[in-house]
């Protein structure tokens, strides 16, 4: 089985200079206000890929999953989106025992992999974890992503309003 996600932002190319060339298209989406939260009010506006997430199922994986996540850099050569897909790393399991609450009895990272040669736009999740460049910076995307979004200060929906 194969799962993929595109996330597209609405960023125009002169503030995020890494979109040149990211396809586009027109979407139906919520208004960014001034104060950089987000209405309920939406409006046609132009949207272009920033990052590409996989996930495939692998028995060799604690979890049975394997994410993936892809970063779009205009600035590589290639004629399709896909040769200016950039890895950002890939995460087959769930690093139970690294977990910021419990620092003094925190593991390392074992379950993923970053790439350490990305010059896109990237942090890292929780405690290191992989993360795209859309992703929250208190959670990490791929296998972790679901326990991480539903703890408490998640952001999943702190930012929207009437």
């Amino acid at each position: 089985m194969l799962v993929t996600k595109f996330l597209a932002t609405n960023a125009p190319v002169d503030c995020v200079p890494y979109l040149k060339g990211s396809p586009e298209w027109q979407i139906h989406r919520h208004v960014r206000k001034a104060d950089g939260r987000y209405s309920f009010a939406r409006s046609v506006q132009t949207s272009r890929i920033i990052q590409v997430d996989v996930a495939v199922v692998d028995e060799r994986s604690p979890t049975r999953w394997v994410y993936g996540t892809f970063s779009y850099d205009g600035g590589r050569p290639g004629d399709t989106v896909w040769d200016r897909l950039v890895a950002v790393g890939v995460e087959w399991g769930g690093n139970p025992k690294t977990y910021p609450a419990v620092k003094d009895k925190s593991a390392p990272l074992t379950d993923s992999a970053i790439n350490p040669d990305l010059i896109t736009f990237r942090h890292l999740g929780c405690e290191g974890r992989m993360n795209g460049p859309v992703g929250a910076d208190s959670s990490p995307c791929g296998i972790s992503c679901c326990a991480a979004r539903s703890s408490p200060g998640s952001d999943s929906f702190e930012s929207w309003t009437e």
